[in-house]
């Protein structure tokens, strides 16, 4: 089971504060810690570097797993080479993508590598902002047939995902037990 994560926690920017005006940080980190320790001895989370979600996955896994085989792999541009989370050094499958002329030219090399690499059992989005939005929409490109649980609960962007796009699932926005949650809708036969 392959499972991608686009998560991250809304900060008051310019022309962004309704994500953060609808986020519930608390459980945008219960949400993540859920996820991780769910897929832990299922499958893999592919996600890519966000500074306040990177240490959270990459000190569960350290945890669960020490430095040995870990179900994670993380995406991180060049872009930001120097000030990448210190946590990510303990994480064993890292893909650093090249550094395009500018912020958002890397994120999008990054995000195409990311969301092309892997083929995904299904995808979860928790929290965040615009950038998560831009996964879902290129997620939705290269993968269309990929199911895709944005847990409305955690407020964000995965708020408006799901009531733009769905799907009608009316405990990703009520349920707050995410364990429970993460083990109703990624039970996949394979």
């Amino acid at each position: 089971m392959n499972i991608f994560l686009s998560a991250s926690v809304p900060i008051p920017r310019a022309g962004e504060e309704r994500y953060f005006q609808s986020a519930d940080v608390v459980a945008i980190r219960d949400a993540v810690k859920a996820l991780s320790l769910f897929i832990a001895p299922r499958g893999t989370i592919v996600f890519g570097g966000h500074p306040a979600i990177t240490p959270l996955i990459a000190n569960l896994a350290v945890k669960r797993f020490g430095e040995g085989n870990q179900p994670i792999k993380l995406y991180m541009s060049k872009f930001f080479e120097g000030s990448y989370p210190p946590e990510s050094a303990s994480i064993k499958n890292v893909v650093l993508t090249e550094r395009a002329d500018d912020l958002n030219q890397s994120l999008d090399v990054m995000r195409g590598r990311m969301l092309t690499d892997t083929p995904f059992t299904a995808a979860v989005f928790i929290g965040g902002m615009k950038g998560v939005i831009d996964e879902y929409d290129t997620l939705r490109k290269v993968q269309p047939n990929v199911p895709c649980f944005p847990i409305a609960s955690t407020g964000g962007a995965a708020l408006e995902i799901y009531k733009k796009h769905g799907p009608n699932m009316p405990e990703l926005e009520r349920e707050l037990t995410y364990p429970t949650l993460f083990r109703h809708i990624l039970t996949f036969e394979r």
